[in-house]
């Protein structure tokens, strides 16, 4: 029983990460007037990896938020890769 619950707030924080994360896309849209927006959600092994870009003319705003720590690393190593700060 312990382990069910566990797991329902596991998924809810899951959950209000997620749609934070959307929320500060679309606040970002607002905000900075951004012409170029891409939206990936992937899903690898059973993990998943939410990258958002936001990019304006000023800057560039990237999340990346990874559920667990067991995604693959060669996958997350590749991906974050690509993510030039």
């Amino acid at each position: 029983m312990s382990a069910f619950v566990f797991r329902r707030l596991q998924f809810s924080a899951d959950l209000r990460l997620f749609l934070s994360s959307v929320f500060c896309w679309y606040l970002s849209g607002l905000l900075f007037f951004d012409f170029f927006k891409i939206y990936i959600f992937a899903v690898v092994f059973g993990e998943y990896l939410f990258l958002f870009f936001a990019c304006s003319r000023v800057d560039v705003a990237i999340f990346i938020v990874r559920r667990r720590v067991t995604a693959p690393r060669r996958i997350v190593a590749i991906l974050e890769r690509i993510v030039v700060v």
